[in-house]
């Protein structure tokens, strides 16, 4: 169960915590905030309401899948398919209630890179009450990584709905330590592989939100780096050149991070990563090894729920075990 703080609000329009990877941007001559990363959270609390009010911008093409939502009311979870531009949500009452709106799945056919087929929210009312923005009050955690990390196919096979950036194994650890979850993932991508959706490799999904659009500054107190499952196609000699090399971009964005490298649950590349870590980077960023943590999948590869808790635990140990927060 996660502890919250008052924050201050984006806006008047949109009087809440936008957590994770979002930005100010203008779609169809109106002004919203956009992101294209699953695991990004709207955050508030309520009091003396029970109506909320969301309109968002349709960034998909007619005939698409929705993009599915997460509302979480009082650690109480729904799933809501995003099939127009209003969103209500009825509370139980109108006493005092914690909301968390998570962006918890899309396809790998929406074109968040090249055609702005991201999620976008336009305002949020109330018709009486009070809407009032909140974080969780501990630290900020950078996750780095593939579908993975962004939560693809943790509840089924189901395009969009059997997604769960809520409940993967990034959001359950930055859960556990009352964090900040700031979420850098994009499906199907890798180190040197493009992923779905136009993305491109890590090196430039790292600094970009899309094709043309910078990502917004940010400092995180610690890194966590999860990739190599979509590389495999290419040597250990190719992918270690790269894997340095991006690892120093990350270096240099997240100066004074503490910065924690995953070997992926395939293992994909586990022998390289670990040389790569253990000569060059043996003093600045740390190891986790996961050759024990047996993760269970939906589909060999992605965890599922049960996965998805293990995996959480295990890394949740490291951390601490490491004092990496």
């Amino acid at each position: 169960m996660q502890n919250y703080v008052e924050t201050e609000p984006h806006s008047h329009k949109l009087p809440v915590f936008f957590m994770g990877r979002w930005i100010e941007k203008e779609l169809d001559d109106v002004q919203t905030m956009y992101t294209t990363n699953l695991g990004t959270q709207i955050l508030f609390k309520t009091s003396q309401t029970k109506q909320i009010e969301l309109n968002f911008i349709r960034t998909l093409p007619n005939g698409s899948t929705n993009q599915t939502l997460s509302i979480d009311i009082d650690h109480s979870k729904s799933l809501v398919e995003l099939s127009n531009q209003k969103l209500s949500i009825s509370l139980p009452d109108s006493s005092n209630h914690i909301v968390k709106i998570t962006f918890a799945g899309n396809t790998d056919a929406d074109q968040v890179w090249t055609e702005q087929a991201g999620l976008a929210i336009e305002s949020i009312n109330n018709t009486k009450g009070t809407i009032t923005a909140i974080k969780p009050i501990g630290k900020t955690i950078a996750f780095i990584g593939d579908s993975i990390t962004a939560g693809c196919w943790v509840r089924s096979k189901s395009p969009s709905s059997g997604y769960g950036a809520d409940i993967n194994y990034a959001a359950r650890t930055a859960e556990h330590f009352d964090a900040i979850d700031y979420r850098i993932a994009y499906s199907a991508a890798g180190i040197l592989r493009y992923g779905a959706g136009g993305v491109p490799a890590a090196s430039r999904f790292l600094n970009y939100i899309d094709i043309d659009t910078l990502s917004p500054a940010v400092e995180a107190d610690l890194v966590i780096v999860n990739l190599g499952t979509n590389d495999r196609k290419f040597d250990d000699a190719t992918f270690t050149a790269f894997f340095k090399q991006f690892l120093n971009e990350v270096q240099n964005k997240f100066q004074g991070s503490k910065i924690a490298v995953l070997i992926p649950f395939n293992p994909a590349f586990a022998n390289a990563i670990t040389s790569l870590i253990s000569n060059d980077f043996s003093n600045e960023i740390h190891l986790i090894k996961t050759s024990h943590w047996h993760v269970q999948t939906t589909d060999g590869t992605h965890p599922n729920k049960v996965g998805s808790i293990h995996a959480a635990h295990n890394l949740i140990t490291a951390i601490k075990k490491m004092n990496l927060i």
